[in-house]
C-alpha cells in the first residue's frame, strides 16, 4: 500500500510538471513577474540620466542600499533604461504592469512617473532608429516616512508595451516628469530601488 500511494504520489506530480511546461498560459500565470530590474541594471542614457546612490541602514554591519536619484529638475527631466529579454513562457497577448518600488527623504510630496517600452522583433526593427512606444504615466504619493517605500504600478496592454512577444528583446524607459504640476516632491530627489516587470 505504502508503495502504491508514493508511486500515485510521482505520477501526479509528473503530470503535474509536463502540464506546466506545455502549457504557457499556466506555467505564465503561475509566474508573474516577466521581468525586474535594480539600479544596478540600469544602462544610461547619453544626457539627462538618473545618478547612482547609495545610503547605509541600522543594521549590523549596515547593508548599503543601491537607489537611482531622479532630481526635481524643472527642464531637464532624468531618465533611466533597462533591457530585459521577455520570457517565452508570456503569451503574447496578457495586459502587463510596471510595478516601480521608490522612497524619498520627504513624507509629502507626489511624483509624476513616465515608462515607456521599445521592443525589438526579429528581422524588423533597426537599433539605429526605433523609437520608444508611447509613454504612459501615474503620479504616486510618497510613503508617509522617509526612507519607506512606495510601489507605484502603472498598467499597460500589450500594444502600449510595444507588442513586445516572447522571446523578444526589449528596453524599458523610466523617466521623473518633476516639470509637471503635478509633481509636488520639490527639493527632493525620487530613489528608485527596483523596478518589477509583471503580468497584470
Amino acid at each position: 500500500m505504502r508503495i502504491a500511494k508514493q508511486l500515485g504520489g510521482f505520477l501526479l506530480r509528473s503530470v503535474i510538471v509536463v502540464a506546466l511546461l506545455i502549457s504557457p498560459t499556466i506555467w505564465a500565470a503561475s509566474l508573474d513577474t516577466l521581468a525586474s530590474f535594480t539600479a544596478l541594471s540600469n544602462v544610461p542614457p547619453a544626457t539627462r540620466f538618473a545618478t547612482v546612490d547609495t545610503y547605509v541602514d541600522g543594521s549590523t554591519p549596515t547593508q548599503t542600499w543601491l537607489v537611482l536619484d531622479f532630481g526635481d529638475e524643472a527642464t531637464n527631466t532624468e531618465f533611466a533604461d533597462f533591457v530585459a529579454i521577455m520570457p517565452g513562457q508570456y503569451d503574447g497577448s496578457s495586459a502587463i504592469e510596471v510595478v516601480l518600488l521608490w522612497s524619498s527623504d520627504a513624507t509629502t510630496g507626489n511624483v509624476k512617473w513616465d515608462v515607456a517600452f521599445k521592443s525589438l522583433t526579429d528581422d524588423a526593427d533597426d537599433t539605429d532608429s526605433k523609437a520608444f512606444a508611447t509613454i504612459q504615466s501615474t503620479t504616486c504619493t510618497t510613503a508617509s516616512a522617509a526612507g519607506e517605500i512606495d510601489y507605484c504600478v502603472i498598467d499597460f496592454t500589450f500594444a502600449q508595451a510595444d507588442s513586445a512577444g516572447p522571446n523578444e528583446q526589449f528596453a524599458l524607459r523610466v523617466e521623473r516628469d518633476s516639470a509637471d504640476a503635478g509633481d509636488t516632491l520639490t527639493a527632493n530627489d525620487a530613489e528608485l530601488h527596483a523596478v518589477e516587470v509583471r503580468l497584470n
